[in-house]
């Protein structure tokens, strides 16, 4: 069948587990309904396009998208934008995302990379998003998010974070971790545990007054 903006999937029971598999062969929008499906799975069947380009405007809150490349494709990078409350998840291709939720949504990031040889991008943006929980497989940079609730992030390699709306934070790294900006966070726990031979630090956090730390 074909997918558009004129579509409508709707499923009414909370306790199943429909999944969704979409596969798109040129950037394009996932913007007709699709509500009380609890799992879609967006496969990008295309190799030419190192950027993928989407909108999930017609996705309800509460549902996880998988995106996914296919073997040869070049696809690294990718901006979604019209994220309500959802869990969104990166294939390990992926090493520069860009997520833009809608007012007062609550996202989940998962960013299957595993390099910590250059660290995975990501950026969060959205007027009022609210609670952001991000993992990485490997090194991660959060180059901006302007979440204003809680920030949580875990990482299997080192972190360098700005996050300066953010109002509180919880980050967890196998190696050093680098809080480049939290204006607004007043309490942070920072965890280490792994054995990096270089120091997390901790700048530009004028409003902390809680700050809780572990770990190597």
């Amino acid at each position: 069948a074909t997918y558009s903006v004129a579509t409508v999937l709707v499923d009414s029971s909370a306790t199943d587990s429909d999944t969704f598999n979409l596969t798109f062969t040129a950037d394009d929008d996932i913007d007709g309904t699709v509500a009380g499906i609890e799992t879609i799975n967006v496969t990008a069947s295309y190799y030419a396009d190192a950027d993928l380009d989407m909108s999930l405007s017609g996705v309800a809150a509460g549902t996880t998208v998988n995106v996914i490349t296919v073997a040869g494709s070049i696809m690294d990078q990718a901006d979604i934008t019209n994220a309500k409350t959802s869990t969104l998840n990166f294939n390990a291709s992926f090493d520069d995302v860009d997520v833009t939720g809608t007012n007062n949504s609550d996202l989940t990031i998962d960013l299957a990379r595993a390099s910590e040889a250059a660290a995975t991008s990501l950026v969060i943006q959205g007027a009022t998003v609210d609670e952001v929980t991000v993992t990485s497989a490997g090194d991660l940079t959060i180059t901006g998010s302007t979440n204003d609730g809680a920030l949580n992030v875990t990482t299997q390699g080192d972190a360098d974070i700005t996050a300066a709306a953010a109002t509180s934070a919880t980050v967890t790294t196998e190696d050093e971790a680098a809080i480049t900006s939290m204006a607004a966070v007043t309490s942070l726990t920072l965890s280490s545990t792994g054995t990096a031979a270089a120091p997390s630090t901790i700048v530009a956090a004028g409003a902390l007054t809680t700050v809780d730390l572990s770990g190597n």
